[in-house]
């Protein structure tokens, strides 16, 4: 399959490698957007928290075009997106409800290989069914999410203009 691979930092080309295999709790994902974000940019140029190679991308949609033999949720056919980070849930932050200080924290596109590819890896437990919704706008849901959660916890008063 294609991929953007990202070799080491400021190195990026396209490169063939083999298709992935989901894991017994994993889906193999056949994408079918894929955004980009700053964060790509500041993986390719360094600087910021990724291992290298790696395939970036951890902003998009897709088709589930394989299950583990593990997965329940999903089959074959399945309209999906995902987050993007994948939690251990046995840590002390992750059984505190606070994932995103997991200690053993991996991140699609960055700490593992992501969707600039055309099919990629991830655990059934970061898959979410999209419906009907447009491949492109469900590929930004990471984006909507993150603008809604500083939205919310800004708790900013609106104040009459002086």
């Amino acid at each position: 399959m294609k991929v953007l691979y990202i070799e080491k930092e400021n190195m990026v080309y396209l490169k063939d490698v083999p298709k992935p295999e989901p894991k017994a709790d994993e889906v193999l994902i056949k994408v079918a957007a894929c955004g980009f974000c700053g964060s790509d940019v500041h993986i390719l140029k360094g600087g910021h928290v990724q291992k290298y190679p790696v395939i970036p991308g951890h902003e998009f949609s897709g088709v589930i075009e394989k299950t583990g033999k593990d997965v329940i949720h999903f089959k074959e056919g399945d309209r999906v997106a995902a987050d993007p980070n994948i939690f251990c849930e046995n840590c002390d932050a992750c059984k505190s409800n606070h994932q995103i200080h997991c200690k053993d924290l991996s991140v699609l596109g960055s700490l593992r290989d992501g969707a600039f590819a055309e099919y990629v890896t991830v655990p059934e437990k970061c898959v979410f069914h999209i419906g009907d919704i447009d491949f492109v706008q469900a590929s930004m849901q990471n984006l909507w999410a993150v603008s809604l959660t500083v939205i919310i916890n800004m708790r900013f008063q609106l104040v009459p203009p002086f």
